[in-house]
């Protein structure tokens, strides 16, 4: 009855302060990331103020920004692999304990189980699905929490710089929300039944490879490469029409934000061109536009 990202988190109960120290470095390690447009903008902003003849300590400026953005990279190494080595430690403590787990339970079920499941099957989930959940821990520990800071820095700096700018910003996500639940009912039930063709694949190529001596030994080959034949072809239609949706929700998605990206762009020319916001905050706002966009795809991804 528990939801999966509840079941996931049960699995890491024993970790959380070495999770919530991996995501503060990551934190840390992001803000190269975060400082750039802000750099950007500076530096483009100094320059259009030198050229226009204004006098002030325009080497002091550059020297202020250059040396907190080069800081904040060589940063980025030491915070980054505490992170690594935090994060990794459990992950993969918490993938041992899970296959240890499922082979002691598999040692205390019935010999009727084992008899009716096929070994394929049961390799595919001591294997494949294990690795899967690694795979979705990285994107919740890693991931979500890169997306989340990332979306609120960009949202907060561009909310104390123009509040007009923001509402534009804002305008994206209602976009996304309706793109993904246009396209979730599909794609989850394309990768349901891919899924599910994978591990009966798995499981009768499994016995296939067992049963090679006898089938030899009975002449039974044909008949053996068309039972596979019709197990391995519904797979690769599945794997096609899942391809297919997640190409189209790609696609869609793209061609979306990129439009917003471009109106974007006009937007803040028309108001550096009407006196609201200077030449270098058209950087500025390009650059976390893209950030907020490419977030967002990542969240629907």
């Amino acid at each position: 009855s528990k939801s999966t990202l509840k079941i996931l988190l049960v699995m890491y109960k024993r970790y959380p302060w070495q999770l919530l120290l991996s995501v503060i470095f990551y934190g840390i390690a992001t803000l190269p990331h975060i400082t750039i447009p802000i750099v950007t903008a500076n530096l483009i902003n100094v320059v259009v103020r030198v050229l226009s003849g204004e006098t002030f300590n325009y080497l002091r400026e550059i020297g202020i920004n250059v040396g907190v953005l080069v800081c904040l990279l060589f940063l980025n190494i030491p915070t980054n692999m505490i992170r690594v080595r935090l994060q990794s430690s459990v992950m993969r403590k918490v993938e041992v304990g899970l296959r240890g787990a499922l082979v002691r339970k598999l040692q205390q079920l019935s010999i009727s189980f084992h008899k009716e499941m096929q070994s394929g099957r049961i390799q595919s989930k001591l294997m494949r699905d294990v690795e899967t959940i690694h795979e979705l821990s990285t994107h919740l520990f890693t991931t979500i929490p890169g997306i989340i800071i990332n979306v609120t820095t960009a949202l907060c700096v561009v909310l104390a710089s123009n509040l007009t700018v923001f509402a534009f910003f804002l305008l994206c996500i209602p976009c996304a929300v309706a793109t993904v639940r246009a396209f979730r009912r599909p794609i989850g039930s394309s990768n349901r039944s891919f899924r599910k063709n994978m591990e009966n694949t798995s499981a009768n190529l499994k016995d296939m490879v067992e049963m090679t001596p006898i089938t030899r030994a009975h002449a039974l080959e044909n008949k053996e490469v068309n039972k596979m034949t019709s197990i391995l072809n519904p797979l690769a239609n599945t794997g096609f029409k899942l391809d297919m949706v997640t190409a189209l929700f790609g696609s869609i998605s793209w061609v979306m934000f990129q439009l917003f990206q471009f109106l974007c762009l006009l937007f803040s020319a028309f108001m550096v061109y009407n006196g609201k916001i200077l030449v270098g905050d058209i950087s500025l706002y390009q650059q976390y536009f893209t950030m907020l966009t490419g977030q967002v795809s990542s969240i629907i991804g």
